[in-house]
């Protein structure tokens, strides 16, 4: 057994906190997007300008080769601004595997078949605990 512990009250705490760490992770995703989206928008400018200046370089290699250059290192610095947004990004979205009501129903799953076995403590706030829970005011 996993967690002794387990109990209704505990999945109700679990699936509450769930719920607002993944508002929390939505807003903070959508907030880290909007940053990366302009500096996105400026990188795939500036391939296009070093596209076109490398095309012209054939053309007059000696002409363009400071701007070129120029145009590289800007892709360079901007590169560098992106890559710690990104990372915290594809953080965010690649280490949640479940949904949290996956999670949720997994866990109700195995209280309820521990309760079932007898397995929770009694006042431990499960099912019958006599804690409050029971309308009735009695254990089941």
């Amino acid at each position: 057994m996993a967690n002794s512990n387990l109990t209704f009250r505990s999945l109700w705490e679990f699936a509450w906190h769930a719920a607002h760490f993944q508002a929390a992770r939505e807003a903070r995703l959508e907030a880290l997007r909007g940053q990366v989206a302009p500096l996105k928008a400026r990188r795939l400018e500036l391939r296009g300008e070093i596209n076109r200046l490398t095309f012209e370089s054939v053309l007059d290699p000696k002409g363009l080769r400071k701007p070129l250059g120029s145009a590289t290192e800007r892709l360079a610095a901007l590169d560098t601004q992106i890559a710690p947004l990104q990372a915290q990004i594809d953080q965010l979205t690649r280490q949640f595997w479940v949904t949290a009501a996956q999670v949720a129903e997994h866990l109700f799953q195995t209280l309820l078949h521990r309760a079932f076995r007898g397995e929770l403590k009694h006042g431990s706030g499960g099912v019958g605990s006599g804690d409050g829970d029971n309308k009735q005011g009695k254990g089941v």
